[in-house]
């Protein structure tokens, strides 16, 4: 259960980092950095 969601995660987090490669390379870099550090 807990495995799933963690792929519908990942796949919400994909979809987001595509809208924010879109938008500026400068908010993928920002958000990439939160995911590390929440690892």
């Amino acid at each position: 259960m807990q495995r799933e969601t963690m792929i519908e995660v990942y796949k919400t987090t994909q979809k987001l980092s595509n809208e924010c490669t879109k938008a500026g390379t400068a908010t993928e870099e920002e958000t990439g950095g939160a995911e590390s550090s929440a690892r």
